[in-house]
């Protein structure tokens, strides 16, 4: 068999030339961008965080003020009458002490 048909021509299989300054700044480049982003990630978490902080403290703000009125009004004449009748069922003098619920 005489070879008549053509024969195709060789791919010459180009060898790729790595550069290598180029992929070390993409490297780099990729790198410094991740990097970036987890910085941004833990700064949003830490603003979350101190969004949180800052409302705790508030709550806590205003549960101290109620605190301290209810201390202020422990504090006064009036608290300490109501405390001595209620409780230790002490009266004024020139008044007529009622017992509610004993029977004579």
């Amino acid at each position: 068999m005489a070879s008549t048909s053509r024969s195709k021509p060789r791919r010459r299989h180009r060898r790729v030339k790595v550069r290598w300054g180029r992929l070390l700044m993409v490297v780099a480049v990729l790198y410094i961008v991740v990097s970036c982003i987890g910085v941004e990630v833990r700064i949003l978490a830490a603003r979350r965080n101190m969004a949180e902080i800052e409302r705790q403290i508030r709550i806590e703000q205003a549960r101290a003020e109620l605190l301290q009125s209810e201390i202020a009004y422990r504090d006064t004449a009036e608290y300490i009458e109501l405390v001595a009748r209620r409780e230790l069922g002490l009266i004024k003098t020139g008044e007529v002490p009622v017992m509610m619920g004993v029977s004579r």
